[in-house]
C-alpha cells in the first residue's frame, strides 16, 4: 500500500468517525511547518491562532511529533473533500469545519512548500524531487 493510500485511509476514517458520532468533540490542535534552517509555523485547527519557532527551539520542540510530507497532507484533504462529496456524511456544520480546518491549514501548507523547494533548489545533490513541489495551492 503507498503512502498516499495509508494516510488517506487514515484520514478518512478519522473523518467517518467525526462525522458519524455526534458526540465527538473535535479539539482544537496544533499543527506546524518544518521550514529548515527557519524553524516553524504553526497554527491552530479551529482557532486560527499562529505562532512562529524559532530553529533552535522547533529543534527541542519537534520530538515526539507526527510529521507528514505538505504534499502527502494535501492528498490527505483532497481524500476528506471527496469522502464528504461521495457519501453524504457531512452535514453543513461538518462542512464548515471541515472548512476552516482547510483555511487555518493552507497558511503552514504554503510556507512548508516552499521550505522545499528552497532545500531541493539549495542541495547538491538535490532532494528527491515530487513535481508536487513545485506547485502551489488554490
Amino acid at each position: 500500500m503507498n503512502k498516499f493510500k495509508l494516510h488517506a485511509m487514515l484520514l478518512i476514517g478519522l473523518s467517518s468517525a467525526i462525522v458519524s458520532c455526534g458526540h465527538v468533540t473535535v479539539k482544537d490542535k496544533e499543527a506546524c511547518a518544518d521550514l529548515g534552517t527557519a524553524g516553524a509555523a504553526c497554527t491552530t485547527t479551529f482557532t486560527s491562532q499562529r505562532r512562529n519557532i524559532s530553529k533552535s527551539n522547533w529543534d527541542r520542540e519537534r520530538v515526539g511529533w507526527i510529521c507528514m510530507r505538505s504534499n502527502d497532507y494535501s492528498d490527505a484533504e483532497d481524500a476528506i473533500d471527496e469522502l464528504c462529496r461521495t457519501t453524504n456524511l457531512c452535514n453543513y456544520e461538518t462542512q464548515q469545519k471541515v472548512e476552516t480546518l482547510k483555511t487555518n491549514m493552507r497558511r503552514i501548507v504554503r510556507k512548508a512548500k516552499a521550505a522545499r523547494r528552497s532545500a531541493i533548489m539549495s542541495l547538491n545533490p538535490p532532494l528527491e524531487v515530487d513535481a508536487r513541489d513545485f506547485q502551489d495551492l488554490d
